[in-house]
């Protein structure tokens, strides 16, 4: 995966004040303390429009010496090479208005999406509730993509209440817009804190899916275009909020949830089976088979054992939130052969052990449902 930044981009990074610069510590704080969304883009740099233009072709026809008779009689007119053009009515070419960078070439349908409409739309999210702020905003791949982040003022707190140290997560919203048909309009709520094309790309794949992503087209039979998407997306980040909020509750519940050595034994083998499956039946493998697989077992349970006595596990040991954060960190950086880090975030991300750690955590849930 590639970090996206273009050297236009590096220039356009904003960070809200007081928290860390983006990627390679790129970026400048934003000039006001608590600005909208609108006047973020501004600061950025990135308060440009875009235009849909028409698309032409140049069609070059040869025509071949001829004869031609004329009251002077017979006349040679010498070959020739003739170019005209011709509009595709089909086509439309993105292009940035004040320095005519073309972003793509998309259909007559493409309806887009300026970046001062998703700023506005971040700012409607903040008028809902004040508690939102700007986090990040940057753009990628020479301004084709631009990210806006929020962020709240109050962190979820696991810990709050339960006398323990403070073990914040910090939500955010993520809106991503891209021009030229780069990518489709996305929102959503995410833990993942936007810096770069990565984060966006983790944030999207673990959490895209409770919020909203649409393509820049609007309907033929309805007439429905972003403006009216964007109304939606506004109602749907509300909900996405709400589920933040949830989260937070749940994750609570998990902290509070005190739990001792026998029971979270039962919980890790239980956590394995969800994961690796059940004891094979006997007479259905070999011997040597059923070995290797109680040393697995073994080896994997002592590592998630292990985990439960990491120094960085201290504020939350002997809670239910202590075990699945165990679990997780064994499958976000220990699980597996490879020492590529990029290999082990794809994983953790998109592949197996992203399942494994939705299994974790349904299965970790019921311990403060039951």
């Amino acid at each position: 995966m590639s970090h996206g930044f273009a050297t236009t981009d590096k220039s356009t990074f904003r960070h809200r004040q007081g928290s860390a610069p983006g990627w390679h510590g790129w970026g400048q704080p934003l000039a006001l303390p608590d600005p909208s969304c609108v006047e973020a883009l501004r600061d950025a740099g990135l308060d440009f429009e875009t235009i849909l233009s028409p698309v032409y072709t140049e069609v070059t026809a040869h025509e071949p010496e001829s004869i031609a008779w004329g009251d002077e009689g017979m006349v040679t007119i010498p070959a020739r090479t003739a170019a005209r053009k011709i509009l595709l009515p089909d086509s439309r070419a993105h292009v940035r208005a004040d320095t005519g960078q073309v972003y793509g070439l998309c259909s007559s349908r493409f309806d887009c999406v300026q970046n001062r409409e998703q700023a506005e739309l971040g700012d409607a999210i903040r008028s809902d509730d004040p508690r939102w702020r700007v986090e990040t905003l940057f753009s990628l791949y020479d301004t084709s993509t631009v990210v806006i982040s929020l962020s709240r003022g109050d962190v979820l707190n696991p810990n709050r209440g339960t006398g323990r140290p403070e073990d914040p997560i910090l939500p955010f919203l993520c809106l991503a817009n891209g021009h030229g048909g780069t990518r489709d309009f996305s929102a959503f709520g995410t833990s993942v804190r936007p810096l770069c094309n990565n984060t966006l790309q983790m944030a999207e794949a673990m959490d895209g899916h409770r919020g909203v992503k649409m393509r820049h087209t609007r309907s033929v039979s309805t007439g429905v275009g972003m403006k009216e998407k964007l109304q939606q997306a506004r109602t749907v980040l509300a909900s996405a909020a709400r589920l933040q909020e949830r989260f937070a509750e749940a994750i609570s519940a998990l902290a509070r949830r005190s739990m001792g050595i026998d029971e979270t034994t039962k919980f890790l083998s239980a956590v394995y089976a969800d994961c690796f499956g059940h004891e094979p039946a006997t007479g259905t493998v070999t011997p040597e088979t059923l070995v290797r697989w109680y040393e697995r077992r073994l080896g994997i349970l002592n590592q998630w054992t292990t985990n439960l006595d990491d120094e960085k596990q201290s504020n939350i040991a002997g809670t239910a939130w202590g075990a699945l954060n165990a679990i997780t960190q064994w499958h976000d950086h220990e699980r597996g052969r490879t020492d590529d880090g990029v290999r082990k975030i794809e994983s953790s991300t998109f592949g197996v052990a992203s399942v494994d750690k939705a299994k974790t955590f349904k299965r970790a849930l019921e311990l403060v449902r039951a």
